[in-house]
């Protein structure tokens, strides 16, 4: 059964990877020279746990670990994913050293936006990329305002996954569900998340890709047998994730957050 469980969190991990629409943020970790030095500052862990039970009458013995994971991959994806996207931008928007208020609207959104970017371009220059993750329903009316201003196609790699998104001035654009995109939530461990009263809505966050050093990790996944008269009965499922969000203090002025009215 070990050698399951360990392929079993590697996949989890992939999964978290390539299905956070921050999860381009965790390249950084193997990319960045200062390895060590990061590791130091993930001692304050955000931490997700959940415990599942699969009965016998769900599945066979031989057919356990797909109904496990089934069970485990929808969960990350309908819950744990949507969590991390959000700490990680909320601990941005909270961690920016320019920050800007406006109501998005067609005639303006492509100027509000590109002084951020210039901003940001006169200190890092024009070869490093810059990310714009936007809030869905703002980034509608960046389609819908594209006869104004010219919006290009580029591929992204994110992990093992390549896909096509928009770009605006050089700038790759990620769409991101906007429940993600608030000033602040209220975690916990064990019940997720929840958006905190005194919230705002965060229209876009600009950064170098370089900048948010992130990552995250299955640390238990534990299995255990219940039996019953000689047989087993059910299996109970420990799963614990953990995750953070790393940005040097010389970095935040390299990141730029719009906040709506």
């Amino acid at each position: 059964m070990g050698s399951n469980v360990k392929a079993l969190k590697r996949e989890l991990d992939k999964q978290i990877i390539e299905c956070c629409t921050s999860g381009w943020m965790e390249d950084n970790i193997s990319n960045t020279s200062n390895n060590v030095k990061c590791h130091k500052n993930f001692s304050s862990l955000q931490v997700r746990e959940k415990r599942f039970r699969v009965d016998e009458q769900d599945t066979s013995e031989d057919g356990f670990f797909f109904v496990a994971a089934n069970i485990l991959a929808e969960f990350q994806r309908t819950k744990v994913v949507p969590e991390i996207d959000a700490y990680r931008y909320s601990k941005l928007n909270e961690l920016a050293g320019v920050k800007s208020i406006y109501s998005p609207a067609k005639q303006t959104i492509f100027s509000q936006l590109s002084e951020q970017i210039n901003y940001i371009r006169t200190v890092v220059g024009n070869e490093t990329k810059l990310i714009i993750s936007m809030a869905r329903q703002v980034y509608d009316i960046i389609l819908l305002s594209s006869k104004l201003r010219s919006v290009s196609n580029t591929k992204f790699q994110q992990g093992d996954r390549e896909f096509w998104v928009n770009a605006i001035d050089g700038a790759d654009i990620i769409p991101v569900p906007t429940a993600r995109m608030k000033t602040s939530y209220i975690f916990d461990s064990y019940s997720g998340i929840a958006v905190d009263n005194k919230a705002k809505q965060i229209n876009w966050i600009i950064s170098p890709k370089v900048v948010p050093i992130a990552f995250s990790k299955s640390v238990e996944l534990e299995i255990t047998e219940s039996v019953k008269n000689q047989f087993v009965n059910a299996w109970d499922i420990d799963y614990r994730k953990c995750h953070n969000l790393f940005i040097s203090n010389e970095a935040k002025s390299l990141i730029a957050t719009c906040i709506d009215k």
